[in-house]
C-alpha cells in the first residue's frame, strides 16, 4: 500500500510532455529556401526588398561556391518577429528530460518571456540569386566584419 501514495507523481511525471520546448517550436516563422526557389516565393513570404544590389561581397561567393552556381545579385529583407532556428526547444527539451518534467515549473515561464521579447526583434534576411532569379542561398542577420 506503501507504493500508492507515489502513483500521482509517477502519473504526473509520465504525462507531462515538453511544453516549453512545443511553445518555442510552435511560435514564430520558420525562413526556409530551398536553392531553386523563384523569387516571386521569397517576395510572397518576406514582402518587398528593402535593398537590391548587383555588388556582391567575395565573402558570400565564397560561402556558396560550392553550389557551383554563380550568385548575379542579392535581395535585403527587413523582417519583425520571431525566427525559428534549427535547434529550436533543444535546451527546453534537454532540461525536461534531465529533470523528470519538473524544470518545466521554470523553463514555460523564462520560454514565454523569450517569446514576446523575440516577438519584437528585427533582423536582416539576405537573399542570393543567380541569373534565372532562383535563390542561390540565403543568410539571415549576417555578421557584419
Amino acid at each position: 500500500m506503501k507504493i500508492l501514495k507515489y502513483i500521482p507523481l509517477l502519473l504526473a511525471l509520465a504525462f507531462s510532455g515538453c511544453v516549453s520546448a512545443w511553445m518555442t517550436g510552435a511560435t514564430g516563422k520558420k525562413i526556409q529556401f530551398a536553392e531553386g526557389t523563384p523569387k516571386l516565393e521569397v517576395r510572397s513570404a518576406l514582402g518587398e526588398p528593402i535593398e537590391t544590389s548587383h555588388e556582391i561581397d567575395p565573402k558570400y561567393e565564397e560561402a556558396f561556391s560550392w553550389r557551383n552556381k554563380t550568385i548575379t545579385h542579392l535581395e535585403k529583407y527587413a523582417y519583425k518577429g520571431k525566427i525559428n532556428t534549427v535547434d529550436e526547444g533543444g535546451g527546453q527539451a534537454t532540461v525536461n528530460a534531465l529533470t523528470l518534467g519538473t524544470g518545466e515549473v521554470i523553463m514555460i515561464p523564462l520560454t514565454a518571456l523569450s517569446i514576446v521579447t523575440r516577438s519584437f526583434g528585427m533582423h536582416t534576411i539576405y537573399v542570393f540569386y543567380d541569373e534565372n532569379n532562383e535563390v542561390v542561398g540565403f543568410k539571415i542577420d549576417p555578421k557584419e566584419e
